[in-house]
């Protein structure tokens, strides 16, 4: 039997590098997609354009997936409204949910370290207390992994919660820190520059979600931190960008604390699962910079 994989949000970051791999192991694919037209164009991919926050994929009765891989989202930050987390995060799961839920043998959902607020803490494990009244987006992302928990115990399976650290390149703190070198712009680092967090690249991430479509398991909901494990300041990141650029950008620290001052995720949980290579992150930052110059 095809081994077929349905994805949800396949144009964005995580999807326009997995879908490659994936095709390259001899998946089959069907992707979801809402406005943005699809870059990639194989034969062994099938687009489905489907707005899942007003609507169920439409699939056949008979159709049999492999994996279920839940990509669709937006992220925290910028002006997104607290209607709009629960249209665009719960919303859409819960259609992907209705839609393959008597088809898919796997569903992976990509859940973020935001469910645990702001830990401030050196051990952050899945036990760590959840804290919905963070933010409309770590509550839509608690709901979401609540409603997978669900579906599993109504409908069996295997379904997976994968509460990822931040990516490099997506977006955060380090491409705020990248930019402003590149250009000689001062880099402003809040709480004295001594803000903790966890980075890890799209291709770790990626090679996570391969080694659980490997993984020969018994029907079970699953829920694991995917970090590095590893730990650098803002202000020693900073000093790795601009040694790398020589740039002429000042540090400055600021006195004005972070939202987050500490988070890294424990990661001992996953890699008893799976095999996990170790990740550099001081040499994965500066790869990520010389992508940029």
């Amino acid at each position: 039997m095809d081994k077929k994989i349905l994805i949800t949000g396949a144009t964005g970051h995580i999807g326009n590098k997995l879908i490659p791999i994936l095709l390259q192991k001899k998946y089959k694919l069907i992707c979801i997609y809402h406005k943005k037209l699809p870059v990639i164009k194989k034969k062994n991919i099938t687009w489905i354009k489907c707005d899942l926050k007003k609507s169920k994929i439409p699939l056949g009765n008979q159709e049999k997936l492999f994996c279920t891989i839940h990509l669709c989202g937006v992220t925290n930050g910028g002006k997104v409204s607290d209607h709009d987390y629960f249209r665009i995060n719960e919303q859409t799961l819960v259609n992907t949910l209705e839609s393959v839920k008597e088809k898919t043998r796997k569903f992976i959902f990509i859940s973020s370290q935001a469910v645990y607020g702001s830990p401030n803490s050196k051990i952050v494990d899945e036990n760590f207390k959840l804290q919905p009244k963070f933010s409309s987006y770590s509550l839509s992302k608690i709901n979401c992994e609540k409603w997978l928990e669900y579906y599993q115990s109504k409908y069996n399976g295997m379904y997976f919660s994968l509460r990822f650290t931040g990516f490099l390149g997506g977006g955060g703190n380090i491409d705020y820190i990248i930019n402003n070198a590149k250009t000689d712009k001062d880099i402003i680092l809040f709480s004295k520059g001594k803000v903790c967090r966890d980075y890890i690249s799209f291709e770790y991430g990626n090679e996570i979600i391969m080694n659980i479509l490997k993984k020969k398991i018994n029907n079970k909901y699953f829920c694991f931190n995917v970090s590095s494990g590893k730990v650098m300041k803002s202000y020693d990141i900073a000093k790795i960008v601009c040694d790398e650029f020589n740039s002429k950008s000042k540090i400055k620290l600021s006195n004005k604390e972070a939202t987050i001052k500490h988070c890294v995720l424990i990661n001992k949980k996953i890699k008893s699962f799976i095999k996990i290579k170790e990740f550099n992150l001081k040499q994965e930052i500066i790869n990520e910079i010389r992508k940029n110059i």
